[in-house]
């Protein structure tokens, strides 16, 4: 006998067990009342945020310095690459740590890198 008849005629035995009905009707039950509950909560969940509405401002203080760091950032980024690779990263980016010493190559401009024939790594 194969596995799946095996299983096929515990499966059928068990549909036949006095208490397998009761068991599927509890089973359905507390599934619906789960999907209720979920469908609730997420209706409260929605509701209070269209009551409570969340604004995000920012003081010309925080402005002036972000702008003032993102200046400072562009400014003082070099960029590296692989002799052996195609992409060009800028100096700190994650992925950038995995090249080798031996081959890694550092531009001062994203557009010398590109001259050279590397384009810009997305994500970093």
């Amino acid at each position: 006998m194969r596995i799946i008849d095996r299983g096929t005629k515990k499966i059928k035995g068990l549909a036949r067990h006095a208490k397998f009905d009761d068991v599927i009707w509890i089973t359905v039950i507390v599934a619906v009342a789960l999907g209720a509950f979920s469908i609730g909560v997420l209706y409260e969940r929605g509701r209070y945020l269209s009551d409570h509405p969340v604004t995000v401002t920012y003081s010309d203080e925080a402005t002036t310095l972000w702008d003032a760091y993102q200046n400072t950032k562009e400014q003082n980024q070099t960029y590296v690459a692989s002799k052996n690779g195609s992409l060009v990263y800028p100096v700190g980016c994650a992925r950038a740590n995995t090249l080798s010493d031996a081959n890694k190559v550092f531009f001062e401009t994203l557009e010398q890198a590109i001259e050279f024939g590397y384009r810009e790594a997305e994500g970093c």
